[in-house]
């Protein structure tokens, strides 16, 4: 299970980076999309290093990759994939508008 969620991580990551400026629209649900796969892969156990790795790997910035760990690992530990791919989509639509 955990290669699985992984290699979506892997997947999600490229295709975040490569719509990144397709537009508002696209982009925040592309985001908000990686960030329910990280909430899955974190309430499996991937760690957040795992995950940091993986998508600096994927061609993410640091700064993304730690904003996105920071997000799930720490912000929202308590919070539903569900939830944090919702209040993420809300906040990148905010700060993009």
């Amino acid at each position: 299970m955990k290669t699985i969620i992984t290699a979506a991580i892997i997947a999600t990551a490229t295709l975040t980076a490569t719509v990144s400026n397709a537009g508002t629209y696209s982009y925040c649900k592309s985001f908000s999309g990686l960030i329910e796969v990280v909430a899955e892969a974190r309430d499996v156990g991937v760690a957040a290093s795992t995950t940091y790795q993986h998508g600096i790997n994927s061609g993410l910035s640091p700064n993304m990759v730690t904003q996105m760990i920071q997000s799930v690992y720490v912000d929202g530990v308590s919070l539903s994939p569900e939830v944090l791919r919702g209040v993420s989509f809300q906040v990148c639509m905010g700060e993009k508008a």
